[in-house]
């Protein structure tokens, strides 16, 4: 579990040159510069990010790891547990604590690793990108 960091998903920029404002929506967590300032006549980099600007938008992130729980079968005996990394946001960060048991429901996406860059094959990681998380309450008798 990580710790829980303001994640931007949508930022103000202001010309150095003409303070003209530039706003910018990162999708997937995917953090971009505008290139130029869009303000006309001006061909200035943008590269003040004002993030006081009531523009600039970030949500609560929290990365977990989720792992399979194993049965005490024979077929299971002395395998490790798969596990997949969870992104957490909003309202669902803080949602549960390590060793809870719980349910996952999100979209599963890729992201690219350095691993890959420069060769014919780039290496994907999956995870899964959270809607809800459920505790999940077991009774022992």
């Amino acid at each position: 579990m990580s710790s829980i960091k303001p994640n931007p998903i949508q930022g103000c920029f202001i010309c150095a040159k003409c303070e003209g404002i530039q706003i910018v929506k990162f999708v997937d967590g995917k953090y971009s510069l505008p290139s130029k300032c869009r303000t006309e006549k001006c061909t200035s980099s943008m590269h003040i990010f004002d993030r006081l600007s009531p523009d600039t938008i970030t949500v609560d992130w929290q990365k977990v790891k989720l792992q399979e729980i194993i049965n005490d079968d024979r077929n299971d005996s002395g395998r490790i547990p798969r596990s997949v990394e969870v992104e957490l946001t909003n309202h669902l960060v803080d949602s549960c604590v390590p060793g809870d048991v719980v349910q996952v429901a999100g979209i599963v996406k890729v992201m690219t690793t350095d691993e890959g860059k420069g060769k014919t094959n780039n290496m994907f990681i999956p995870y899964i990108d959270a809607n809800s998380v459920t505790l999940w309450y077991f009774l022992s008798f």
